[in-house]
């Protein structure tokens, strides 16, 4: 189901290259999985966050501008395909209200 729905993204769009599917949240939550995927797809949701600490515990790289993700819903199905375009790493307390605006979630105030 995600190949072909990244061949049909690809044929679509003429964009190609490395990618990769996940999901967003915590995995044992699927419903929020699935809230936060469609919150991306249908448009309030343009910015997301994470701990940096995180990703050196979990020996992962911390996106780059111009990776590709197919986003996964909590059934693991494919919901979109997105681009970074930005990567910043702030403290918490430098966290704007513009960035919250962005993430789009809850009343999209810090």
């Amino acid at each position: 189901m995600i190949e072909a729905f990244w061949a049909e993204f690809v044929e679509a769009t003429g964009i190609d290259g490395p990618y990769e599917a996940w999901a967003f949240g915590d995995p044992s939550l699927p419903d929020l999985a699935t809230e936060l995927a469609l919150l991306v797809r249908d448009g309030p949701k343009r910015a997301t966050a994470g701990l940096a600490s995180e990703y050196e515990d979990e020996g992962e790289k911390l996106p780059q501008t111009g990776d590709l993700s197919l986003i996964l819903d909590g059934d693991g199905e494919p919901v979109c395909v997105i681009r970074t375009t930005s990567v910043e790493v702030r403290r918490f307390g430098d966290v704007d209200e513009a960035f919250a605006w962005d993430e789009g979630e809850g009343d999209r105030t810090l």
